[in-house]
């Protein structure tokens, strides 16, 4: 070891001490073992396999990881840190592809991530083992299982990689029952393994589930009555928009987030968010990676999350500073209903999953037994009039697929073009000076300091403007220099890209690998009975919930259920007495339970029924 952990904290990320449990995990992997790491969110995760490599003097930590944007997120973070990561994902074009490989190989990088759809790949698999890979690290491990909450057949291809480099692995997740700890020792191979947990409980969060049926109003009041930043969730995209717009219209600051909205967008309403220009982001669970936020005080549910570990990672953003913090769901009848509905809704087919991938294939000329390392662009809408279905179910679709490792889906929309410079200097050098080819060349090259290495964000008209051609024109240069390989173009797409990590395969193979989504559909089911049993328990929700994930607890006081069991005779005889003047006084049910604070609303309601 070349470096402590603590120098490495301290030298990039600027703390002098580790989070509880961060520094022994990171000590377990430099000694070599086998490290299986349980962090709730806010524990810290992602510095854990980090540090590590940055310990040694050279060497790569190959990172598995199921979602570009989290790949591209913490490779964001770590370079703003000077630390050399890349993720290869189907943002490289093949060419890019190849001279990345070689960078690896001769040591441009120390991070490398993967997602777990790339180890099918022949060229990483004949590559990877040339990349002085001092260990694994397997991100959101709990997707190993099939009784984790987003399982990936796909990473079952994590345990060929385990056998083929023999290295050390660390495996970590903020959510994973017994059952799927299990599974992670037994599909990485682990005969010996050191485990860490940190307990799930979070004693400053008041959880209470609330129901309602004027959910803006109940909204409004909580957000009048807690002070800081906040999150309000939602299940689906135009609910977020709706919500956001009614929520300002109240006069609070206010913006929203959700996957259909381009990379600048989000970005900027997360950026507003963190930076407090506004208090509220309203979205859908698409929003929350890699935020470290420390003063959430209220995070609100109006849907039913699909399951308690779901719930549990959304709820956990808040409080993050140990302070007293809120976890608010306002739901109804409706909505216990339209989550179960919503899960029979999208429940996949073979067939219907097999109709969509072949269509792809087919519109883009793949043949069977080829296709591999090839990347698609996807027009959601047109898949959506083929199939004479909505565009979320398409995506539930291209998402279900992806989970069978046959491709790598990308819903990272491209807000703006890119281009990087493929030509050598010999051959910039023998280029006519006067052609249109050598002034962009030029022109990119003194703009951008970085173009010969990476893809730069460009502004067509403002390029075509300086070099006085019209568009048409610029457009038909671009399309010709892409095709001579001196520049890689990537055109701005609201499209979503697919990699093909594999090859296109046959009906009936397809079918048989299919089955795989459908086994899980009872797995799904049980997740959200259980979720439906915390918001009908009359017992403490954080020891429901911790019981969950097989962790002992008591009483944790200060959800509602615990404020209500423990409310003493003459608590209750005071609310009584309070809720029989307003109703005498002639308010409504609902104004008078306007005036009771939320996690005493339960009992206001059963009073209220009881005269």
């Amino acid at each position: 070891m070349d470096y402590k952990p603590k120098e490495i904290l301290s030298k990039y990320w600027g703390y002098n001490d580790f989070r509880p449990l961060q520094e022994d995990i990171i000590d377990s992997v430099l000694a070599g073992s086998n490290t299986v790491a349980l962090l709730p969110t806010g524990g810290g995760k992602s510095i854990c396999f980090q540090i590590p490599i940055l310990c040694h003097h050279a060497g790569v930590a190959v990172v598995i990881s199921p979602l570009i944007a989290l790949m591209e997120d913490q490779v964001h973070q770590l370079k703003k840190r000077n630390i050399k990561a890349i993720a290869l994902s189907s943002k490289l074009n093949k060419r890019s592809f190849t001279i990345e490989l070689d960078n690896i190989i001769n040591g441009a990088y120390r991070i490398v991530y993967l997602s777990p759809e790339r180890l099918s790949s022949s060229r990483i698999l004949e590559s990877i083992i040339h990349w002085n890979v001092k260990y694994i690290a397997v991100d959101e491990a709990h997707c190993i299982s099939q009784w984790g909450f987003d399982f990936r057949p796909s990473y079952l291809q994590i345990s060929g990689l385990v056998e083929l480099l023999r290295k050390p692995i660390i495996a970590v997740t903020a959510t994973a029952t017994p059952r799927v700890i299990d599974d992670i020792n037994d599909i990485l191979l682990f005969d010996q393994k050191k485990l860490f947990t940190k307990s799930f409980l979070r004693d400053n969060i008041s959880i209470t589930i609330q129901h309602s049926e004027q959910k803006l109003e109940d909204v409004i009041h909580l957000l009048n009555h807690v002070d800081g930043s906040a999150i309000l969730y939602l299940r689906n995209r135009l609910g977020v928009e709706k919500y956001a717009k009614r929520i300002k219209a109240r006069g609070i600051s206010v913006d929203y987030y959700h996957a259909g909205l381009s990379t600048e967008r989000r970005d900027q309403a997360q950026y507003k968010w963190i930076t407090n220009e506004v208090r509220l982001i309203v979205c859908t669970n698409a929003f929350g990676m890699g935020i470290d936020k420390s003063n959430v005080r209220l995070v609100i549910h109006l849907d039913v999350a699909p399951s308690i570990e779901e719930y549990y990672q959304e709820i956990g953003r808040a409080g993050r500073d140990g302070l007293k913090s809120y976890a608010v769901s306002l739901l109804n009848n409706h909505d216990l209903a339209k989550s179960l509905d919503s899960l029979d809704y999208h429940r996949l087919k073979s067939k219907e999953l097999y109709d969509v991938y072949d269509y792809v294939m087919r519109l883009n000329d793949v043949a069977i037994h080829d296709g591999v390392d090839r990347v698609l662009s996807v027009d959601i809408g047109l898949l959506a009039t083929k199939f004479n279905i909505n565009a979320t179910r398409i995506e539930k679709i291209l998402e279900a697929i992806q989970r069978l490792g046959l491709w790598e889906l990308s819903k990272h929309f491209e807000s703006s073009s890119s281009m990087k410079v493929l030509a050598s200097t010999a051959v910039i050098r023998s280029m006519d000076k006067e052609s249109l080819q050598h002034k962009l060349i030029q022109y990119l090259l003194r703009r951008f300091q970085n173009v010969l290495h990476a893809y730069v964000k460009v502004e067509e008209l403002k390029i075509a403007s300086v070099l006085k051609v019209p568009q048409d024109v610029f457009k038909k240069l671009l399309i010709d220099m892409t095709a001579k390989k001196l520049i890689s173009y990537i055109e701005k797409s609201n499209n979503p890209k697919l990699y093909l990590a594999h090859s296109r395969i046959r009906r009936d193979v397809f079918l048989t690998l299919a089955e795989r989504i459908t086994r899980t559909f009872q797995s799904k089911k049980n997740r959200l009975k259980s979720i439906h049993d915390l918001i009908n328990t009359n017992e403490c929700r954080q020891k429901t919930i911790l019981t969950y994930f097989g962790e002992k607890s008591s009483d944790c006081g200060i959800c509602d259920s615990c404020l209500i069991n423990g409310i003493s005779l003459e608590q209750k005889s005071r609310l009584e007495n309070i809720v029989k003047q307003k109703q005498n006084d002639g308010y409504s049910f609902t104004e008078i339970l306007k005036t009771v604070p939320f996690n005493k609303r339960r009992l206001a309601m059963e009073i209220l029924k009881s005269i």
